[in-house]
């Protein structure tokens, strides 16, 4: 699921790399030639790459959706707020922040249209795993109501009452 994370990184990278090229590349006192660009527009990439790797953004599957978003839109937020503190350092004076808001505005959407999109082609692609239920005494009613939750990731196939003391066969239920 490599091209997952690139696809993520090279939008908010694409996203940032327009306001970078429309905005704040020029309105920089004492601007870069075109390395210095790329250099910034690479180290926004790598911060975002690392923070949304580092709280989960890229477990499309093994997480619901929501925590896959809010994953990503905390590391946005972070390296947001880092880039815009480098601009300023870089200028040497604050310059306006509308440019980068205007670039969150637009990568929250990204984020939001990516990880359903993600997501869905994720579980149109692995099927839900087939469980089998065995059970002594009492029908398992609370367990099987808690796989059916998920039913996107597992689905109950059956449910097989075993007693103690006899031997089963389960060759036929594969």
């Amino acid at each position: 699921m490599f091209f997952v994370r690139r696809s993520i990184i090279v939008l908010m990278g694409g996203c940032f790399t327009a306001a970078w090229a429309l905005y704040y590349g020029n309105a920089i006192s004492n601007p870069f030639f075109r390395k210095g660009n790329w250099v910034v527009i690479l180290i926004y990439m790598l911060m975002f790459y690392f923070l949304s790797n580092f709280y989960g953004g890229y477990r499309i599957g093994s997480q619901k959706i929501t925590d896959t978003v809010y994953s990503n839109l905390l590391s946005l937020f972070i390296v947001n707020i880092i880039t815009y503190f480098q601009i300023t350092l870089i200028n040497r004076w604050f310059l306006n922040a509308g440019p980068l808001l205007v670039a969150t505005a637009a990568q929250i959407c990204i984020i939001f249209v990516w990880s359903l999109a993600v997501t869905r082609f994720y579980f149109r692609i692995f099927d839900p795993v087939s469980l089998i239920c065995l059970y002594g005494g009492r029908y398992p009613d609370d367990t099987i109501s808690r796989f059916n939750i998920l039913a996107d990731k597992f689905k109950v196939v059956d449910a097989i009452e075993i007693t103690s003391g006899e031997k089963y066969d389960y060759s036929h239920l594969t």
